[in-house]
Parts: structure tokens; sequence; C-alpha cells
């Protein structure tokens, strides 16, 4: 295999492994928003079920 064939599968492969991470990132910080949005709505369920009480 020559060194710029070579060369130009391991930028390749560099940027995959990066593109990889920064989705894995990317579904880290949803699922961290999504798990904010759950706890809120739990909240607000619980506060509305305090009124109808009172």
């Amino acid at each position: 295999m020559n060194k710029i064939f070579r060369c130009f599968l391991e930028t390749k492969l560099v940027s995959s492994k990066f593109l990889i991470l920064r989705v894995q990132v990317l579904e880290e910080k949803q699922n961290s928003k999504k798990e904010t949005i759950l706890k809120l709505q739990q909240k607000m369920q619980s506060l509305q079920a305090g009124k109808g009480k009172a």
C-alpha cells in the first residue's frame, strides 16, 4: 500500500472516530435534557395534584 493511500485511510479513520465520539456526546446531552424534562413534568403533576387536594 503506498504512503499516500495509507495516509488517506488513516485520516478517514480518525475523522470517523471523531464523528462517532461527537454523536455520543450529543446523545448524552439529549438524554440529559430528556431526564430534566421528565423531572419537571413529574414536579408539575405533583404540584397540580397538591392544588386539587387543597
